[in-house]
C-alpha cells in the first residue's frame, strides 16, 4: 500500500493540457492549481504528498496540505533524486515522473513508478467523475420525473 507520493510537479503540469496552457501565462497559478487537484485527489486519505518544482517559491503562494519543495538554485530533479536515495520506506513510496533517470532510480530503490501522464489521467478522471456525480445529485426527483414524463 502506497503511503507517500513524490511528484515531479513540472512533469505533471507538462502532461496536462489545462495546466500546461495556464503555465505558459501564469506559472505560479498553474502550480497552485496542480496542488489543489492533488489535494482533492487525496482528500481523506492518510498519504503524504510531496510536490517538487524548479525555482523559487513565489510570493503569496497557496500550497494546501501537500508539502511543496522548490529547488531554488538546483534542479527539481536533483532534489527528487536526493529524496529518493534517502527514503526510509521506499516500498510504500510512489514516484510520479516521466523523467527516465528518475524512474530508473526509483525502481532501483524499490519505489513504485507512475508516469506523469498516467497520474494526470488518474486525477483528472476523479475530478471529472466527482463533477458528474455532483451534477446528478443536484437534479431533484421532480425534475427527473418531468424528464421521463412521469407524474
Amino acid at each position: 500500500m502506497i503511503k507517500q507520493y513524490l511528484i515531479d510537479g513540472n512533469n505533471v503540469i507538462g502532461k496536462s493540457k489545462s495546466l500546461w496552457g495556464l503555465q505558459k501565462s501564469e506559472k505560479q497559478q498553474s502550480r497552485e492549481q496542480l496542488v489543489l487537484m492533488v489535494d482533492k485527489y487525496f482528500v481523506g486519505k492518510k498519504i503524504t504528498v510531496v510536490l517538487y518544482f524548479d525555482g523559487f517559491k513565489g510570493q503569496n503562494a497557496y500550497f494546501g496540505k501537500s508539502i511543496v519543495k522548490f529547488s531554488n538554485s538546483k534542479t527539481a530533479d536533483e532534489i527528487i533524486r536526493r529524496d529518493i536515495e534517502n527514503l526510509s520506506s521506499p516500498k510504500v513510496t510512489a514516484v510520479v515522473s516521466s523523467d527516465h533517470s528518475i524512474q530508473n532510480l526509483a525502481r532501483a530503490c524499490s519505489c513504485k513508478v507512475i508516469k506523469s501522464e498516467d497520474f494526470v489521467k488518474m486525477i483528472e478522471n476523479k475530478i471529472d467523475n466527482e463533477s458528474e456525480q455532483a451534477k446528478i445529485k443536484s437534479i431533484d426527483n421532480d425534475e427527473i420525473k418531468r424528464m421521463f414524463g412521469v407524474e
